[in-house]
């Protein structure tokens, strides 16, 4: 049996099956094509030859030339444009059995897409989550789209949600770095009078247990009423109305309700500093390091910035990648966050030394934030390498995870702990 017949035959639970299908579909055109001298690229020429438009043409042939067929889901021609082109061949004289590949091929496409998606739009979103390239206009519209739905449903959103990580050599502390990060969400307006969390900071090691750490605020202001990390020069006036809590593991800040829409909209920036509070040497249990930012709240916009210092030798860009929290608990599951890894095929972008380079019309006044933080740490902003992810309408809930490998160990490395993986979320 042929592998298209074995995939005929099966429920095309697999990649493999989908593919095979996809594969074979396209094959069979390009037979037909070739068994009468046509050539698909030649989209007028050929067009002209069959005595069609080009548009029709071009809807059928342009599937038999691209390289990753994943990539084009929304390209796969209907079965009436097929059979418009394969009686235009027909008229020309052509043996029966290309055509009735092409037929058969058509047929079994068609099966494949009932039995495992039920329908057309179902099955091109499946493919692109089989696709390595599937940030595609079609996917980010579908973004957008669970973007306002979640708005609706928990009577919230926000225009942009960012995090800059830092990352600096721990004083006197050869073996550990110290972390700082900058949080915030712009623009938060409530659909609805919720409450709403908006800023977390707890610290994990390799397997996920979560404790609690001291750290020291970026604007010197005095820790009191829970030690809310804001930044008030950043925030909207007047200051939003927040409300704390905290347990053993971690403090939690959420937003109180208030007025609704753009009357009650506010801007919330936080920061603070963990010092010794992560190894720079990889040991048996810790071989690599993470930044996660989770994201809670339906956004327009998301970006995560990381700041390394230059006496920090981790092989850079870092390794960026977006986990489901929907099935996973808050926090870091090292035991399920890889099977539950979402599709997504952003770049992280170097933006050089410094923070120059680093504006951003989506956050006013960022440049300003970031030497706040730098000043805070004691260095200057030319020290600091830095690289950005982004993306538009994020999923939520998920977590965006910037990894690294930890450098290997000198021969004599400090007895302390190697922790390596730093959460702050909102």
């Amino acid at each position: 049996m042929s592998s298209v017949e074995k995939s005929v035959s099966g429920e095309y639970g697999t990649p493999e099956e989908i593919i095979t299908i996809l594969q074979h579909f396209r094959d069979t055109l390009m037979e037909l094509f070739l068994s009468v001298g046509i050539d698909p690229s030649a989209t007028r020429a050929s067009a002209r030859e069959l005595g069609l438009s080009k548009d029709i043409f071009w809807r059928v042939a342009r599937i038999t030339l691209v390289e990753d067929i994943l990539t084009y889901s929304s390209q796969i021609p209907p079965r009436k444009s097929v059979e418009r082109v394969i009686r235009a061949i027909e008229k020309k004289g052509v043996s029966p059995e290309p055509v009735n590949k092409v037929r058969q091929a058509m047929q079994n496409f068609e099966r494949m897409v009932i039995k495992s998606s039920s329908d057309r739009d179902t099955f091109e979103i499946m493919l692109q989550g089989l696709s390595s390239n599937n940030i595609t206009r079609r996917q980010e519209g579908i973004r957008k789209q669970a973007f306002l739905a979640n708005s609706s449903i928990w009577g919230v959103q926000a225009q942009t949600a960012f995090k800059a990580f830092f990352m600096i050599p721990s004083e006197n502390e050869t073996d550990l770095i110290d972390l700082a990060n900058l949080s915030g969400l712009l623009e938060l307006r409530r659909l609805r009078q919720v409450a709403w969390p908006i800023y977390q900071r707890k610290i994990y090691d390799d397997k996920g247990i979560a404790y609690m750490q001291t750290t020291e605020t970026i604007e010197d202001i005095p820790e009191t009423a829970g030690g809310m990390p804001i930044i008030p020069g950043f925030c909207s006036k007047p200051l939003p109305k927040i409300r704390w809590r905290s347990n053993e593991t971690g403090r939690y800040y959420e937003i109180e309700p208030d007025l609704i829409g753009n009357a009650g909209a506010v801007t919330c920036v936080f920061g603070g500093i963990a010092r010794h509070s992560a190894s720079r040497y990889r040991d048996e249990s810790n071989l690599r390091g993470g930044l996660i930012f989770e994201l809670f709240t339906p956004v327009e916009f998301v970006m995560v910035d990381l700041f390394i210092h230059r006496d920090l030798p981790f092989t850079m860009p870092p390794e960026v990648s977006l986990f489901d929290r929907l099935s996973c608990p808050r926090g870091y599951n090292p035991d399920m966050d890889e099977k539950r890894q979402l599709p997504h095929s952003n770049e992280v972008v170097s933006l050089g030394s410094g923070t120059t380079g680093c504006s951003t019309h989506r956050i006013p006044g960022y440049l300003n934030m970031l030497d706040k933080v730098t000043s805070k740490l004691g260095y200057a902003s030319e020290e600091f390498s830095a690289f950005r992810f982004s993306m538009n309408f994020p999923p939520i809930p998920s977590a965006v995870i910037m990894r690294f490998d930890l450098l290997e160990p000198p021969n004599t490395v400090s007895s302390l702990k190697s922790l390596n993986t730093l959460r702050h979320s909102s």
